[in-house]
């Protein structure tokens, strides 16, 4: 049985900073859904050894711990969720990962600022970083109704940069046609043959519905 809680003391870390102030769609509920697309996955393909569940694990609670919407200069969210981990192993309180797995948590964590770069051709560290990417996204596979509200979660928690709403409709299509523009959402076969169609589905509609509420045409 795969355990998906990280070690006490680092779950003692995550949780306050899952449940602070202002996260809204970056919670511990968002954490909760990667574990259980996780499983799913790993009962689909059967494929997963321990030592992979284990970086999955930890890669999926800490890829967040450390979120901010105001702009961090010269650094980001992922780099920084990564080095409170690489911190945390280093003082010895995370001892059911081997120093090779931990590299593979931090270069997961990091990996997740990249979602709009198309990895296909990228020799990545192991099939747990494509998982953990594709984990990450699975969200937009979610009803229609609940990847709208998420876009909503994600407006509240840059409600404290003062940014109109126009101006974050424009920023989330953007974003939303630059995923849409790389050749697949989903790297693994699973994920891909499962939900890239429904995913992509759910993108046009937000995209659509965005551009509605700006009051602007979407062709």
């Amino acid at each position: 049985m795969f355990k998906l809680t990280p070690a006490p003391e680092a779950l003692a870390v995550l949780v306050p900073l899952y449940n602070s102030p202002g996260r809204h769609y970056h919670d511990l509920d968002h954490v909760h859904y990667l574990l259980h697309k996780l499983t799913e996955f790993n009962a689909a393909t059967n494929g997963l050894t321990q030592g992979q569940m284990a970086v999955l694990v930890y890669s999926i609670w800490f890829h967040d711990a450390i979120y901010s919407p105001f702009p961090l200069v010269g650094d980001s969210n992922e780099r920084q969720s990564a080095l409170l981990f690489k911190n945390i192993f280093n003082e010895g309180k995370i001892k059911d990962l081997t120093a090779d797995e931990a590299e593979q948590v931090n270069y997961n964590i990091k990996m997740t600022e990249y979602h709009l770069t198309d990895m296909l051709g990228v020799d990545m560290y192991g099939t747990t970083t494509k998982i953990m990417l594709d984990l990450d996204l699975a969200g937009f596979a979610k009803p229609f109704h609940l990847v709208y509200n998420d876009s909503a979660k994600i407006f509240r928690e840059y409600d404290v940069l003062g940014i109109d709403l126009d101006t974050m409709l424009n920023n989330r299509i953007k974003f939303l046609q630059a995923l849409l523009a790389k050749p697949r959402i989903f790297y693994t076969d699973y994920f891909y043959d499962k939900y890239e169609a429904l995913a992509r589905a759910n993108i046009e509609e937000v995209i659509e519905r965005s551009a509605s509420e700006l009051g602007i045409p979407y062709v």
